[in-house]
C-alpha cells in the first residue's frame, strides 16, 4: 500500500444498539411501567401500630451480633414487638422478619 493511500475501514459487525442517555424511560412501555409500579418487591405492607397511627414508619434495630432485634412505631416511639433477628448482612431479609413480627403482633384493635 503506498503512502498517499489511506486504509480502508473495515466493516463492523452489526452490534447490538444501545438506549441513549436520557431516553430510557421515555421508550418503556406503558404496560411495563404499570407492571413495575405495582411489583415494588421492597414495598410491605404493614398494620396500623397499636397507638393508632394508621401508617406506622417502623423503625428497626437490631444489634451487632443480638439474636433478638426490636421494630418500633415511628409516630409513637413506645409501640413496638421484639422479633428473632436472621443471621445475615441482607436487609431485606431483616426487614422481612421485623414486617413479620410487627404485622402478627396483638393489637387491642381489629
Amino acid at each position: 500500500m503506498s503512502e498517499d493511500q489511506a486504509p480502508t475501514p473495515e466493516a463492523a459487525p452489526d452490534a447490538p444498539t444501545e438506549q441513549p442517555a436520557g431516553q430510557d424511560a421515555a421508550e418503556v412501555a406503558p404496560e411495563i411501567l404499570e407492571a413495575l409500579a405495582k411489583a415494588q418487591p421492597n414495598k410491605v405492607e404493614l398494620r396500623p401500630c397499636g397507638c393508632g397511627a394508621a401508617e406506622p414508619n417502623v423503625m428497626i434495630d437490631v444489634p451487632n451480633g443480638a439474636k433478638i432485634g426490636r421494630v418500633t412505631c415511628g409516630a409513637c416511639g413506645v409501640w413496638g414487638v421484639d422479633f428473632l433477628a436472621p443471621r445475615t448482612q441482607d436487609q431485606n431479609v431483616t426487614g422481612a422478619a421485623a414486617a413479620k413480627a410487627w404485622n402478627e403482633a396483638p393489637r387491642a384493635f381489629g
